[in-house]
């Protein structure tokens, strides 16, 4: 009876194992969203970087050109303080992306955490399925021992069982911890992560992202400022276009075009940046899929492992006292 009652607890624990590999499954799978998209937003303002880096040396071709085109004198002082307002323009614009892109240095590389709880869990599983399997053979042991009534298999599955039983304690202890600290963490994991987060460089942004909503964005003001920056740099080269249709400078208009479309692209790709990559709800997302692997996969299926693992102690042990009374009959 005993020995049915012990496969059933490695039953137990089995389940819990197949919990705890989905748990890590979904966090290996949200380090990797958000490594990926840090990796492309940054990535994504180094471009946008230097795009406004191209259109500020563009802009210094365009002063050029104005200095050679057939114009007055006054005409072509005024055209040159606008292009010249433009050109600084861009470059406050890419100084803006800059600070954007320095703060991503700030982030660890967590392609490692990634490799290494591939590598933990493989261990782990195949530590798991191992232990459970000897806990059958064990309890099938015991069986087949009163069945046949093998005194021989009822002594070699208690020496079997006793070493059975220390291991599982052991087991059960560590289990035990994981799901102490992991419960102490999951009770309160923004209040435990916010402590951790004092003083270090990412604090705001790491903020920004768990308490999404209800935290300021750190990157808002530089993006407001690049959006203003771009947008009067685009009002300037329409007026800029206009005198040099009017005026048939065709070097001009050339440089005027392309300044256009390049900054047109720009803005279409900040606004997409900030929409899609620097934004809370993506990374919030990744976040809370994140504490649901953590706190409701891998936590539960531990607390169900050291379950299982007493469960096996327990019944291992009434196992051992009835297999000696079974073979002192035989």
């Amino acid at each position: 009876f005993f020995a049915v009652l012990c496969c059933g607890a490695a039953g137990l624990g089995l389940y819990a194992n197949q919990s705890v590999e989905t748990g890590v499954t979904g966090i290996s799978d949200s380090v990797q969203s958000v490594n990926a998209t840090v990796v492309n937003s940054e990535r994504d303002v180094r471009a946008i970087s230097g795009n406004l880096q191209n259109s500020s040396t563009d802009l210094g071709h365009l002063v050029a050109a104005w200095n050679s085109a057939n114009i007055s004198d006054r005409e072509r002082n005024e055209l040159v303080d606008v292009t010249n307002s433009a050109k600084i323009q861009a470059d406050e614009a890419r100084r803006e992306m800059d600070k954007i892109s320095s703060t991503f240095g700030n982030f660890y590389d967590v392609t490692p955490l990634k490799t290494q709880l591939n590598k933990y869990e493989k261990y782990r599983w195949q530590g798991t399925i191992g232990a459970m399997c000897v806990v059958v053979l064990v309890a099938l042991v015991a069986i087949f021992g009163v069945v046949c009534k093998s005194t021989c298999l009822l002594k070699l599955m208690v020496f079997m069982a006793i070493i059975s039983l220390l291991v599982g304690w052991l087991v059960g202890a560590v289990f035990l911890g994981i799901t102490v600290v992991g419960s102490d963490f999951c009770f309160a994991p923004n209040t435990f992560l916010n402590k951790q987060l004092n003083g270090t460089d990412y604090a705001d942004t790491a903020r920004y992202v768990i308490y999404c909503g209800n935290c300021p964005n750190p990157y808002q003001k530089d993006y407001d400022q690049a959006s203003v920056y771009l947008y009067n740099i685009s009002s300037q080269l329409d007026e800029l276009h206009t005198f040099a249709v009017n005026r048939s400078v065709e070097d001009a208009k050339v440089l005027i075009n392309g300044l256009s479309t390049s900054v047109g692209n720009v803005r279409t790709n900040l606004d997409s940046l900030w929409s899609q990559e620097i934004n809370c709800t993506n990374l919030n997302a990744i976040y809370l899929h994140l504490l649901t692997s953590t706190c409701g996969s891998v936590i539960d299926g531990t607390a169900m492992m050291f379950a299982g693992a007493v469960g096996v102690g327990l019944f291992m042990f009434f196992v051992v006292l009835t297999a000696q009374r079974h073979w002192t009959r035989l």
